[in-house]
C-alpha cells in the first residue's frame, strides 16, 4: 500500500507559510498602529503647544493693555492735582476780590480794579473747570477700564471707590454759597447788597477788614493744598501702588 506523504507535507509548508502571512500582517497592523498613533500623539502635542503659545500670547496682550492703562493714570495723576488747586483756588480769589472791591468804600477806582480782577479769575475758572470736566471723565474711563483688565478683588474696589467722593468733599467745602456764608460771617454783610457798602462798613476798620479777610484767603488756599494733597494726590497713588504690583505678579 502506497503512502503519500506529499499531501501532508505541502499541508505542513503551507500552513507555515500562512503563519508567516499572519505575522507579516499583524506586523503590518502594528506598524500602522503605531504610525497612527504617533501621528495622533503629534496632533495632540502640537495643538497643546499652539494652545499654550495662545494663552501666552493672550497673557502678554493683557499685561501690555494693563502697562498701557498704568501709564493713561499715571498722566491723570500729574495733570488732576493742579485742576483741583486751580478750578478751588480761583473760585476763593473771585470771591476774595469781590469783598476786597467793597472794602474800598470811599474808591471807586479801586473797587473797579477789584471787579475787573474777579471777572478775569471767573472767566479763568470756567476754563479751568472744563479741562477739570475732560481730565476727571479721562480718570472715570481708566478706572473702567481697570475694573476689565484687573481681578474685581475687594482690594481694588477699596482703592477705586473714595476716587468717586472726590469731588463731592471738595464741592461741599469750597462751592461758591459756602464761601460767601464764610465771608458773611467774618465781615458781616461783606458781599451784601451794593446800596448797603456806605451803610455796613466802618471806615475806620476797612484795613482790619482788609486783614481778615487776607488771612482768610491764605487760610483756604492751605486748606485745599492739604485736601488735594491728602485726597487726591494719595487716593491716585494708593491706586497706582496697586495696580504695578499686581502687573508685576502677573509677570511672574
Amino acid at each position: 500500500m502506497d503512502i503519500n506523504i506529499t499531501s501532508p507535507l505541502t499541508a505542513t509548508v503551507s500552513l507555515i507559510q500562512n503563519q508567516n502571512n499572519l505575522l507579516e500582517v499583524l506586523k503590518y497592523v502594528a506598524l500602522y498602529a503605531a504610525t497612527g498613533i504617533a501621528a495622533l500623539l503629534g496632533v495632540y502635542l502640537q495643538g497643546r503647544s499652539t494652545h499654550k503659545l495662545e494663552i501666552a500670547k493672550a497673557r502678554n496682550i493683557k499685561i501690555q493693555k494693563q502697562w498701557e492703562i498704568f501709564s493713561k493714570l499715571k498722566g491723570i495723576q500729574s495733570a488732576l492735582p493742579q485742576d483741583y488747586l486751580d478750578t478751588y483756588q480761583t473760585g476763593v480769589f473771585v470771591k476774595a476780590q469781590e469783598a476786597a472791591a467793597r472794602l474800598h468804600i470811599n474808591s471807586e477806582e479801586n473797587q473797579r480794579l477789584h471787579l475787573d480782577e474777579a471777572r478775569t479769575l471767573l472767566i479763568r475758572s470756567h476754563e479751568n473747570k472744563r479741562l477739570f470736566s475732560k481730565d476727571r471723565r479721562e480718570l472715570y474711563e481708566a478706572i473702567g477700564s481697570i475694573m476689565l483688565l484687573f481681578p474685581n478683588e475687594p482690594k481694588l474696589r477699596e482703592k477705586i471707590n473714595p476716587i468717586y467722593s472726590q469731588v463731592s468733599i471738595f464741592e461741599s467745602k469750597f462751592n461758591n454759597d459756602k464761601l460767601q456764608t464764610e465771608l458773611n460771617a467774618l465781615i458781616p454783610g461783606i458781599l451784601g447788597e451794593l446800596k448797603k457798602w456806605g451803610e455796613t462798613f466802618d471806615p475806620s476798620k476797612v484795613e482790619e477788614n482788609f486783614q481778615k479777610l487776607e488771612t482768610w484767603k491764605i487760610g483756604k488756599m492751605k486748606e485745599i493744598n492739604k485736601l488735594v494733597l491728602e485726597i487726591v494726590c494719595q487716593q491716585l497713588l494708593d491706586l497706582l501702588n496697586y495696580l504695578q504690583v499686581e502687573i508685576s505678579s502677573t509677570k511672574d
